[in-house]
């Protein structure tokens, strides 16, 4: 529902051309699987803002999702020259696991949690290892990162359906 309404308001805006404007466009496409319109709005965004990291970020996230690891990771390289240290550590973390390399992948991750100091950043990536361990075969090594994630006391959807899928 929330995703609708977003929705509903990019769309008085056709014509903007913004970075972080095409961005959201490009999220809220994602969100409905439109891969190539969202690739395509945040392309156009990072043409705009070469250095605009949440286009970047976003870019890598859909390519992991489509399987292009290859490309995840160009997106992650480029996180990285732009300094975004945690982005780029936890796009690399699950290039990595999804690309079947798991320990390199939850190393990864774990590694980048030690730098995240944002309560948001920390939940990102705490959810993220818990679903690595659980791939790994660590179930308590898993219930323990979930744990670390809900203690953060912070809504998240994503976090709630990777735990109840974990229990």
């Amino acid at each position: 529902r929330y995703i609708g309404y977003a929705d509903a308001v990019v769309q008085r805006f056709p014509a903007a051309r913004s970075a972080p404007l095409l961005t959201l466009r490009g999220m809220l496409r994602q969100y409905r699987h439109d891969f190539a319109g969202a690739l395509s709005d945040l392309d156009q965004a990072l043409t705009l803002d070469p250095a605009y990291a949440d286009a970047l970020a976003w870019r890598g996230a859909i390519f992991l999702v489509k399987a292009d690891y290859a490309a995840a990771r160009q997106a992650c390289d480029g996180l990285q020259r732009m300094g975004r240290d945690v982005l780029a550590g936890g796009c690399l973390g699950l290039a990595h696991a999804y690309g079947g390399e798991l320990e390199a992948g939850y190393q990864t991750l774990r590694k980048t949690l030690e730098l995240a100091s944002f309560p948001d950043n920390q939940l990102w990536l705490q959810t993220r290892l818990g679903e690595v361990a659980a791939w790994r075969g660590l179930p308590a090594q898993a219930e323990a990162h979930y744990r670390a994630a809900l203690a953060l006391g912070r809504d998240d959807v994503y976090l709630l359906a990777a735990w109840a899928d974990f229990l």
